[in-house]
């Protein structure tokens, strides 16, 4: 009956403290190993034997292993050899004890209280309830004295026993030897609220309400907003909008510009029938604007006569419609004219509609120009 009450308890000790792990795990846990020594008075009135024998105390060496996993809990598992003395001493009985310990650890972690059950196995066999304080002594981060006593009662026979342990413990893990909590996070500090942290600002103290760069400075006055200070800005007053370069000046990219001018002739002629059209004029207006632009002048024929002759009409039509730029106001170094005759059809078709189709000009002009940059 004892034997199966003693392994109950230990089965509801284990369970219970596997549970509280589990609900209250976290980063701060740690575990240890430890071996002591240990005295165990036992009470002398405790039944052994034949009437008239008793068991006095002895001494014995151990192992523990515990497990930390809350700031404040912890499970403890030990196991004693002992050598007890028996008849006031004139004989020795060898045993053992062991079982398993919850931990209550104290704020500043080295001071502790224990409870938990054992089993104490001589010749017969003993189920105990045991409760106890103790301290982890030193200052190394992985090694501690152990000091404990404990008073221990027999669950059958309700004696009272004590024993005192001294011994070495040995911590793994994490979170530091017996410590129970991280260090809280601490924030970056921004001292002066100028959004710029202290590590990075060359510019402590920086007044409420300044505008700061990314090093904690204040930044110059930028009269045009173009994000320049002043100082530095060589192109004061650019427009709200216009993207600019380190030195406050507009920023350009390239665009190129183009017209194409097709004008038709009447059946073998040359004359320019309507030279104010207005694509004519906005060639002209084109051809102003740029004014490095060169334009060529190309002339074409339909199939219906000579070749040769309509290779001269071709020439002829260029020609003439080179004399309406010029009248209109452009150099006429910037033209040049050509004659391809019957050469470069658009439609190959032997129709009057084809042949009239073929008998133009065709000006191709194009430029590339600036254009700023806007956000």
């Amino acid at each position: 009956m004892k034997t199966k009450l003693t392994a109950l308890t230990l089965a509801l000790s284990l369970g219970s403290a596997a549970a509280l792990a589990n609900s209250n795990g976290g980063d701060d846990n740690y575990k240890w190993v430890g071996v002591y020594g240990s005295l165990y008075d036992i009470n002398k009135d405790k039944p052994y034997g034949q009437p008239g024998d008793y068991l006095d105390n002895g001494l014995g060496l151990g192992i523990e292993a515990g497990w930390k996993f809350t700031p404040k809990w912890g499970l403890r598992a030990e196991f004693t050899k002992y050598n007890i003395k028996t008849d006031g001493g004139y004989r020795r009985q060898s045993g053992s004890l062991y079982g398993v310990d919850a931990v209550y650890f104290f704020p500043e972690d080295t001071f502790y209280a224990f409870t938990g059950v054992k089993k104490l196995s001589l010749d017969e066999s003993y189920g105990l309830f045991n409760i106890g304080v103790g301290k982890h002594w030193g200052s190394s981060d992985y090694f501690r004295v152990i000091t404990e006593v404990a008073a221990n009662r027999d669950f059958g026979q309700g004696t009272k026993d004590v024993a005192f342990k001294v011994g070495i413990a040995f911590n793994f893990g994490t979170g530091g030897y017996l410590s129970s909590s991280e260090p809280a996070a601490v924030a970056p500090l921004d001292s002066d609220n100028d959004g710029v942290l202290d590590r990075n600002d060359r510019c402590p103290g920086t007044a409420p309400g300044v505008n700061v760069d990314a090093n904690g400075c204040p930044m110059e006055k930028d009269s045009d907003s173009d994000g320049v200070a002043d100082s530095a800005d060589k192109c004061p007053n650019t427009p709200r909008g216009d993207v600019v370069d380190a030195e406050g000046c507009t920023r350009f990219g390239e665009e190129e510009v183009s017209k194409t001018v097709r004008v038709l002739f009447a059946n073998d002629s040359a004359k320019v029938e309507e030279p104010n059209d207005s694509e004519i004029i906005d060639l002209v207006n084109f051809l102003k604007r740029y004014g490095k632009v060169q334009a060529v002048i190309e002339g074409h024929a339909s199939t219906p006569g000579d070749a040769d002759y309509n290779m001269d009409l071709s020439k002829r039509r260029a020609n003439a419609f080179k004399d309406v730029l010029v009248d209109k106001g452009i150099d006429a170094s910037r033209l040049s004219t050509e004659g391809y005759g019957e050469t470069r059809l658009l439609d190959s078709s032997n129709t009057a509609a084809a042949h009239r189709l073929n008998r133009r000009i065709v000006v191709n002009v194009s430029e590339v120009i600036k254009v700023k940059l806007t956000k």
